[in-house]
């Protein structure tokens, strides 16, 4: 009996640690990602923002470099990705638009700076 439980509780931790190995990852490729965009648009500040399109509750995410919004292979942005860059230094926080100053569609919309030192890191 012990032995289940031991095993048990050895998937639990390796779960665990598989998810914030590709939360890693993930957090990675997509701050790579904007610094490479930055880069070429020799811009180090972009927006995240969100529209929410109907009734349904639908949302689309959006990173705006420039004033131009960018494709990334990193998808399913949210905000906690943002949080957990921030928390990490490799972003810094330079605006949370007001509601006055959004559009109709948009739910929020923040300003970020890219910190490009922090990529060898």
């Amino acid at each position: 009996m012990t032995n289940k439980k031991e095993l048990k509780k050895k998937f639990r931790i390796e779960t665990l640690k598989n998810k914030e190995e590709e939360k890693e990852k993930r957090l990675k490729l997509l701050y790579s990602e904007i610094v490479e965009k930055c880069i070429k648009l020799n811009h180090y500040e972009f927006e995240y923002s969100c529209e929410a399109y109907d009734l349904l509750g639908y949302e689309a995410y959006y990173i705006e470099i420039n004033g131009k919004r960018e494709n990334f292979i990193t998808k399913g942005l949210s905000t906690e990705d943002f949080d957990n860059l921030l928390k990490l230094g490799l972003i810094e926080l330079v605006k949370e638009y007001e509601i006055d100053e959004l559009t109709n569609d948009e739910d929020f919309r923040i300003r970020y700076k890219v910190r490009i030192n922090q990529i060898n890191s």
